[in-house]
């Protein structure tokens, strides 16, 4: 159940990746002058430009690693959406979808109740809304961006997010899958906060660690996939 959208994602964060190698590259490729390539080509007379190779690398492994969390989110949000699409096109109904699928509905229509400004005729007009809902067996509807805690994915929540609507998701503990994932998480929550600049977030990383971490996250994102293409298959969605 590997979307186009998927592979897109994959392609272009390897072709960023080239293009990081590329540059770096240059910048180890010493002239007869001393000068590195890459000052050949940006720092060469009248095409001068004020930005070092160092500020340029780290821009771009933030940006690498934004690009990574962008993949784990669209994969997660899209792979959730197909199990909802499936309740959605077989027309399922309260009584048809399994127990988890029905928690997790019965959690977002209970939403509104948590505001600590609902009052009686609130609570009274929303389980009057429920109780016809089931009792007419009204479709389920669901959206991802309801159930799903978009902007804080690692490991460990995408398998809780997963776990309620009844799919196993696996970590391989030894490739640090865990540690990749929540590392992308805190990298992209301090640049999406303005917490750390886009030179600093990621200098301490190597263009080969940026590397390895995507190939890490594009393992687990496949894995999740298949667990997934496999809970629709045998439709463990209904009842």
């Amino acid at each position: 159940m590997i979307s186009d959208g998927f592979k897109e994602r994959v392609n272009e964060i390897s072709d960023f990746i080239e293009i990081m190698e590329f540059f770096e590259n240059l910048e180890n490729k010493r002239l007869e002058d001393g000068r590195s390539g890459f000052d050949e080509i940006f720092h060469h007379d009248e095409k001068n430009i004020s930005i070092t190779y160092q500020s340029l690398i780290n821009i771009l492994k933030s940006n690498a690693s934004l690009m990574i969390y962008n993949l784990i989110e669209s994969t997660v949000m899209n792979s959730v959406t197909a199990i909802y699409d499936q309740i959605n096109e077989e027309g399922l109904s309260y009584s048809q979808v399994s127990e988890s699928i029905r928690k997790l509905w019965r959690n977002v229509q209970m939403k509104p109740l948590k505001d600590p400004n609902s009052n009686y005729t609130t609570i009274s007009n929303q389980c009057e809304k429920i109780i016809n809902h089931i009792l007419e067996s009204d479709v389920i509807n669901l959206n991802a961006r309801n159930t799903v805690d978009g902007g804080n994915l690692d490991c460990s929540s995408i398998k809780n997010n997963f776990s309620r609507i009844g799919i196993t998701i696996d970590i391989d503990y030894s490739k640090g899958q865990d540690s990749i994932l929540s590392s992308i998480k805190e990298h992209r929550n301090q640049l999406a906060h303005g917490q750390v600049t886009f030179i600093d977030a990621l200098k301490q990383k190597s263009i080969g660690d940026i590397n390895i971490e995507f190939h890490s996250v594009k393992s687990f994102l496949e894995d999740m996939n298949k667990r997934v293409e496999e809970y629709i298959d045998a439709k463990k969605y209904r009842a």
